[in-house]
């Protein structure tokens, strides 16, 4: 005999959520009922572990058992409560009412327990098909739902690009939005003359008007006319930008363009990331693209007219930033892996957070150029130390020691050979001197790369150079000067021993010599 006298519900959840939707039970996906109760011994709380199992019939008494019993052994029950999840086929709840019966250490409580539907669910269950707002094509497995100005459609979809995934496409927002592609989706916007379109598999148009991700698994959060027609580009909103670089990102703003591998526009307008791994913001930023920018698609938006740098890469590692100065003023960069800013009132890099302390690593440029690497108000200029980096030049002698002249520098000024050249990389005109013939003459004027390398000219040292030529120049035109004055006087004062001899033999009377 079963000493388990009494089972109580806690509730019954409903069986049936409208769409199929819930935490506890989802019947499109697991049909799972989460079933919760309290067993009782003799009117208290029954503490330990049961072996329970529950079967679902068509009838509250007799009738027919649908589908298989499900069995927990040794289930726990804590303070007379227990909880378990029950999963039944689809099919054990097609039409009609059921019931669940309850057995405990293998004997049946009673009675049987009603399981009960929501009313929206029952609604949905036996709503005829002329009220429904979805269309249901059995060929095609479309599901579609359209008004005037709205749509849903959820289509199914073969995938084409590896890994081949099939997966439908879901078209939400104004009829003439098309998710064309497997696992594709427009989730709204749009409108009749400017559809948002998501051709690429895997693309999203999250909204807005006339957008494109044709790309795969490219993404168009919002904004209008933007375009993203390559692999893993994405345009986050704004108006006429293009991520038309594998895996590159238009962050917003206006006609900005990324279009290299790994190229970034954070926004601003009218900026070009044509390089790879480049990156571009401000207003009028341009990274030069090259012959493998854009990759199929080509080179689009703010790149479009844009000087090419001639390689494939574009001008690669460049960042460049500019200020709000005009289209007809662009900033272009010259070269790969140049690091530029444009900023009419000046730029400033500093550990403080007042811009007008002296306090804190400062590095003003334009205007005024200056390094606060002490924390003090003054201000030094910026050279390169022996490791070839960017550093302030400290002359206190406080840093220095073994301190004497620098010696003859004359000869070695006149040693010197200046020259005028082009840079082979972009080209352009300059003047200066060659490394390798200034390191022959004084070692201590060029600077040498990480391999040991000649690599340029501590023209800040040679100021030290031609101070001491100029001083040795200075002494000896003081010797030649005093030279000078010397023999000078000796020769005015023989010519003056001549005239006195010369009048000395001279007639007073006028009468002749003797």
């Amino acid at each position: 005999m079963n000493r388990f006298h009494a089972i109580r519900l806690l509730p019954v959840l409903s069986l049936f959520v409208l769409l199929g939707l819930t935490q506890s039970f989802a019947f499109a996906q697991d049909n799972t009922i989460t079933y919760q109760g309290q067993l009782q011994n003799n009117g208290q709380p029954f503490e330990g572990t049961a072996n329970l199992e529950f079967r679902l019939f068509d009838a509250f008494e007799d009738g027919n058992q649908l589908g298989l019993g499900q069995t927990f052994v040794n289930h726990p029950v804590d303070g007379g409560l227990f909880q378990v999840e029950l999963t039944f086929t689809a099919t054990t709840f097609a039409a009609g009412e059921r019931f669940l019966e309850v057995w405990v250490n293998g004997a049946p409580l009673t009675p049987r327990q009603a399981v009960s539907a929501a009313p929206l669910a029952l609604h949905a269950l036996n709503v005829p098909d002329s009220e429904s707002p979805f269309s249901f094509d059995p060929v095609s497995g479309d599901v579609i739902h359209a008004s005037v100005n709205q749509a849903i459609r959820f289509e199914p979809r073969s995938g084409s690009e590896p890994p081949n995934l099939d997966s439908p496409s879901v078209t939400i927002g104004h009829p003439a939005n098309s998710a064309t592609a497997a696992g594709s989706a427009v989730l709204g916007g749009g409108a009749e003359v400017a559809p948002n379109i998501a051709s690429g598999e895997h693309s999203v148009v999250a909204g807005g008007i006339n957008n494109h991700a044709d790309g795969y698994r490219s993404f168009i959060g919002g904004g209008s006319s933007n375009q993203a027609p390559t692999i893993l580009g994405v345009v986050g909103g704004g108006a006429e930008n293009t991520a038309s670089g594998n895996s590159s990102v238009v962050a917003g703003g206006f006609r900005n363009a990324a279009a290299h591998f790994m190229a970034t526009v954070s926004g601003g307008a009218d900026n070009c990331a044509g390089g790879r791994y480049s990156w571009a913001g401000g207003r009028n930023a341009i990274v030069r693209p090259g012959s493998g920018s854009g990759g199929l698609a080509g080179i689009l938006g703010s790149c479009a007219s844009a000087p090419v740098s001639g390689t494939a890469d574009g001008d690669n590692g460049t960042f460049i930033w500019s200020d709000d100065q005009p289209l007809v003023d662009p900033f272009v960069s010259s070269g790969p892996r140049q690091f530029l800013v444009r900023a009419a009132g000046g730029a400033l890099f500093t550990g403080s957070s007042d811009v007008n302390s002296p306090a804190g690593n400062r590095l003003r440029v334009n205007g005024t150029l200056r390094v606060d690497t002490l924390g003090s108000a003054g201000a030094t200029a910026l050279c390169h130390n022996a490791n070839n980096q960017l550093a302030s030049c400290s002359s206190s002698a406080r840093y220095k020691r073994d301190i004497e002249n620098l010696g003859s520098s004359v000869d070695l000024v006149a040693a010197l050979r200046p020259v005028r050249y082009r840079w082979i990389d972009g080209g352009q005109a300059d003047i200066g001197f060659v490394a390798e013939e200034v390191a022959e003459l004084m070692p201590e004027l060029i600077t040498r790369n990480e391999a040991g390398e000649i690599e340029g000219v501590r023209y800040d040292r040679l100021s030290a150079v031609l101070v001491a030529a100029m001083q040795e120049q200075r002494t000896e035109s003081e010797r030649s000067r005093s030279e000078l004055a010397a023999r000078n006087a000796a020769l005015e004062a023989r010519l003056a021993a001549l005239e006195e001899m010369l009048l000395v033999g001279r007639d007073p009377a006028g009468a002749g010599q003797n």
